[in-house]
This record gives structure tokens, sequence and C-alpha cells, in this order.
């Protein structure tokens, strides 16, 4: 199973980069209340963390850690505006 939504194949190219490519994807998807820890770490070492992150954003009803943010993270107002001004810089 893939963690990424069907994209036109020019779109998608940068998933092929991903850090979690072919990783176990239950580990993108705890159980609640479970902080995702293994995932999170993956992320922060991954070099196309930002292109996930804006996928994620992107489709506001996606669930899952995504470019190192969990759906919490992302549907928090705050959170999301420190994001966007750290992709800005």
């Amino acid at each position: 199973m893939s963690l990424f939504m069907e994209y036109p194949a020019a779109e998608r190219a940068w998933r092929n980069r991903a850090a979690c490519k072919g990783a176990d994807t239950a580990l993108f998807f705890p159980p609640n209340g479970v902080r995702p820890r293994a995932a999170l770490k993956m992320c922060a070492s991954c070099e196309v963390a930002q292109q996930c992150r804006e996928y994620a954003e992107a489709a506001p009803n996606l669930v899952g850690v995504f470019g190192g943010t969990t759906t919490r993270e992302r549907s928090t107002p705050s959170v999301r505006a420190r994001l966007k001004r750290s992709a800005e810089l």
C-alpha cells in the first residue's frame, strides 16, 4: 500500500526519493494517543519532507504522518502558520 494518493506522474517524482519509500505504512498511522516517533524520525532525515508536507497540507482530509507532521499538527492553525513561515525561509 502506498502512503500517497495518486498524482500525475510528473507531480509525483519526489516520492521516489522519500525516506519512507518501502517502509511499513503502519508507522505513519498509529493508534489514537500514540506518538508516531519512528515515522517522525524518518521524516526528519528525509530530503523530500517539504514536498510531502505541502502534499498533505493540500489535502486537508489526509490523516497520518506526512512531511514530519501529524494530522493534529496540520489541523492546528498556529502550527500551520509556523510551518508555512519555515517553508518560506
